[in-house]
């Protein structure tokens, strides 16, 4: 995303936007700059809306989470019915707060530029036409079909519906995460599926993330969780596309590179050698095949084969600040939006945050080649995510949000109440962060909360260090 830290009419122009008059972005951003609907008590009412979700949210998980305990099968309750009313009422929630809040006004304006860039230009021309554009193709794919609506009904930036439009896609994939947290839930050995779903399905970091702010975190957290099963289930081609479409969407299914090469580890420790080698030459071309033919549209008229991977290369250092927003080890020691370059004790932020990363990777990777089953893998991805993100550099408020779905994913392959423990405590620092940038209430500035919850954030990581090693422990017993 562009670095418009906070929507500002007063700062709205040409001059700090230096966009070409002809580009779509540049047409919306100046709709924008004339919006009277986003003003700060807009801002406050929805971190007070969210807050209320938060606690609320709280309290039934106190209340209720003795009744995610481990029965028979034939003890299960489930109910269609009660399946069909839950996600009809998370819709409705969804519809409400999309249509209540327009979105996070950055974002907002990409996706409808993005949007309709590519119903005017196609994928061939879209990059070219574009002043700005840093999102791979897959997701620009998704805004196709909803550019041509908005096109062809001609909805202005400003009708509510338009954002909703927009919001459409990361609601079916809110949707469609659920659906498979219920399914597998309800093939295991879980007392209440439905419950365990609707609590992933109310979260409010995910109602936070998709139906309010408007980001598409889900939409690449869908096919981790995807890659993650598919693992489980030693499915190695359909865990090698997941992965494939998963860094289509984001670049962040980068980081996710390492719980994959240790999903293969798992895969090779269990199956004959001959096996490996030919599903790994299986997996690893057609996976290459539907990254080509995904992108294949938008290569026409490229003379650079390479572009791709240098969109990739120059979205991921686009940011070079200590943190972005993320309430980290590094925002603790003075690092939230300075310069990389800058030094603590000698160190450079970006020095400081490649020993943070090397060493979430080393010490999940130790867990995992120590571990005897790949019974904790999904824990593993969570610990791994919430590692970089808490002492990594160049980490926005999001980059923890699939940790959330690998660690409801870690419950149901290794059921214990910690894991969900762990769930809603890291769902409420992500909520309380999100929140924080929506209201403007900690950028550029040190105050007591931002700072309260960076510590929150490295204690929680602690744990999960000593939960994760003590479950590596007992890998052959229930926990």
């Amino acid at each position: 995303m562009p670095n418009l830290i906070r929507f500002n009419p007063s700062k709205c122009s040409n001059d700090y936007y230096p966009l070409e008059e002809s580009d779509f972005c540049a047409n919306i951003l100046l709709k924008l700059c004339q919006r009277e609907i986003i003003m700060e008590n807009e801002f406050q009412l929805i971190a007070n809306i969210v807050l209320l979700l938060m606690i609320i949210y709280s309290i039934i998980y106190i209340r209720t989470y003795k009744q995610f305990t481990l029965l028979s099968t034939n003890q299960r309750t489930s109910s269609k019915t009660k399946l069909a009313l839950l996600l009809i009422s998370g819709i409705c929630l969804r519809i409400f707060l999309a249509f209540f809040y327009t979105g996070h006004p950055t974002d907002m304006t990409c996706w409808s530029g993005w949007a309709l860039g590519m119903a005017n230009y196609g994928p061939g021309s879209f990059y070219e036409s574009m002043q700005f554009a840093d999102y791979p193709p897959g997701y620009l794919l998704i805004l196709w079909p909803i550019g041509i609506l908005l096109r062809l009904t001609e909805l202005p930036y400003t009708h509510i519906l338009h954002s909703m439009l927009l919001k459409l896609p990361i609601i079916i994939f809110d949707l469609l995460t659920t659906l498979l947290i219920y399914y597998y839930a309800e093939k295991g050995q879980h007392k209440n599926p439905l419950l365990l779903a609707a609590f992933f399905f109310f979260n409010p970091a995910v109602l936070l993330t998709s139906s309010i702010w408007g980001q598409v975190d889900i939409v690449f957290s869908f096919f981790v969780i995807l890659m993650l099963i598919s693992l489980y289930n030693e499915r190695l081609l359909y865990a090698s596309i997941a992965f494939v479409l998963g860094l289509l969407i984001k670049p962040q299914m980068f980081l996710f590179g390492p719980i994959f090469v240790i999903g293969y580890y798992y895969y090779c420790k269990e199956k004959p050698a001959q096996t490996v080698i030919k599903q790994t030459l299986i997996s690893g071309l057609i996976a290459l095949g539907v990254f080509i033919l995904i992108c294949l549209p938008f290569l026409i008229t490229k003379k650079d084969p390479l572009w791709l991977f240098k969109l990739y290369f120059s979205t991921m250092g686009s940011y070079p600040y200590g943190s972005l927003n993320a309430t980290n080890f590094i925002a603790i020691i003075n690092g939230l939006w300075a310069p990389d370059t800058a030094t603590f004790l000698g160190l450079s932020y970006k020095l400081i945050g490649l020993i943070g990363i090397l060493f979430s990777i080393g010490y999940t990777a130790f867990l995992a080649i120590k571990d005897s089953t790949k019974n904790n893998l999904a824990l593993y991805g969570a610990l791994m995510i919430i590692g970089i993100f808490t002492l990594g550099h160049h980490m926005h408020e999001r980059y923890i949000f699939p940790a959330l779905v690998c660690l409801i994913l870690a419950y149901l392959y290794r059921p214990h109440k910690n894991t969900l423990h762990f769930f809603v405590y890291f769902s409420i620092l992500e909520t309380l962060n999100m929140s924080l940038v929506l209201t403007d209430s900690y950028l550029f500035s040190y105050q007591l909360m931002p700072l309260i919850l960076s510590y929150l954030q490295v204690i929680g990581y602690i744990l999960l260090c000593i939960y994760s090693y003590q479950a590596c422990k007992l890998s052959k017993e229930a926990i």
